[in-house]
């Protein structure tokens, strides 16, 4: 009799207050889905969900992968790649209608994705502390490269657009790591000493790089990373600004780079000596900028996603549409389509709650 009354006080305890020590497990964490990849063909303002996985077993969906990276081929705009947070990686070659997954890559966090600018059948991508390379449009992936530290994380990758056996990697220990033979030797260059988030190349200049360097700032290279120094002392400025902060190239012009932070969205037009701010619906600081693209073919076109929104200019900033995100995710990626200006693509990230 005692045994089952103290049943009934525990189930009582349950019902009444959903949880009681020695009764049942703390409440487990909730995803919010779904999150996904998703695409635009009126400039971001209705999403289409772009989820059916192509396997040997039959359709499946990807409707609730994180999004880390999204990549265009520069030769195919219909070959999409996404690298995910812990799916590994996807690769369309229709425009996202369909997905296939190389079953090399079937699990962990995709950092950066590299397509060969000339040959599109070679693609490279960043996993963990190793790079994984394809030259045969993804039948077949080999490791090129891996670190000997197995906590170290190659942070992004960045190919030569005149010579594309010249590819660099970066890690989060500050080291940029340069191949002139397509991965086959590696050699490092240069250490910073703290995390690299990004390393970009301007494509009409290939001899002349920018790396990000984590909360510190921007270093700049003119002899394919022989020497670097910094470009930090104007983005200084502005409060911020090199908290969460990711590094673009505006192809449009010459040597064109946008940032975007904490601060929010700055612009030089001079190869980082000079920076500008420009003007957004959000306060400087006051909300987090978690992905950005520009149109490759119009500089005045630009989109920012937000927790919640994706914002889109068509005047270089002067003014703003305000689009919500298609789920309760957050974005985490968005890319322009280079050849169709209506085209937008969005990665979102699965919020984990308590």
């Amino acid at each position: 009799m005692k045994k089952n009354t103290k049943i009934l006080l525990c189930l009582f305890i349950i019902i009444i207050f959903g949880a009681a020590s020695g009764c049942i497990q703390a409440t487990p964490k909730k995803i919010v889905p779904p999150a996904g990849f998703y695409k635009s063909f009126d400039k971001a303002k209705i999403w289409q969900q772009k989820t059916s996985l192509v396997t040997t077993a039959g359709n499946k969906n990807i409707n609730s992968i994180s999004v880390s990276v999204i990549r265009i081929d520069p030769q195919d705009n219909n070959a999409v790649y996404i690298g995910t947070e812990g799916n590994g990686l996807f690769y369309s070659f229709n425009g996202g209608e369909f997905w296939q997954q190389p079953h090399q890559l079937t699990a962990g966090k995709i950092n950066d994705i590299a397509v060969d600018p000339k040959n599109k059948c070679i693609v490279y991508t960043a996993f963990g502390n190793q790079v994984y390379k394809t030259t045969d449009c993804n039948r077949s992936w080999s490791q090129i490269y891996i670190d000997p530290r197995p906590k170290i994380i190659i942070t992004s990758i960045a190919i030569n657009t005149n010579n594309p056996k010249i590819v660099y990697i970066t890690t989060d220990f500050g080291e940029v790591i340069k191949s002139v033979e397509g991965g086959i030797l590696w050699t490092t260059i240069q250490r910073f000493n703290k995390p690299i988030t990004k390393l970009i190349i301007n494509p009409h200049a290939p001899s002349i790089l920018y790396s990000l360097v984590s909360n510190t700032g921007i270093y700049k290279s003119t002899d394919n990373g022989d020497t670097w120094r910094s470009i930090s002392l104007d983005i200084k400025k502005y409060p911020n600004s090199l908290v969460n902060s990711q590094l673009f190239f505006n192809t449009f012009l010459q040597d064109s780079l946008i940032l975007t932070s904490k601060y929010g969205i700055l612009k030089s037009d001079d190869g980082g000596e000079t920076w500008k701010n420009l003007n957004l619906i959000t306060q400087p600081s006051g909300t987090d900028i978690l992905s950005f693209a520009i149109n490759p073919q119009n500089e005045k076109e630009m989109y920012y996603g937000t927790i919640a929104t994706v914002y889109y200019t068509k005047d270089g900033g002067v003014s703003w549409s305000v689009n919500k995100l298609p789920t309760g995710a957050q974005s985490s990626y968005l890319l322009g389509d280079p050849t169709n200006q209506s085209i937008v693509y969005l990665g979102m990230k699965n919020i984990i709650t308590k």
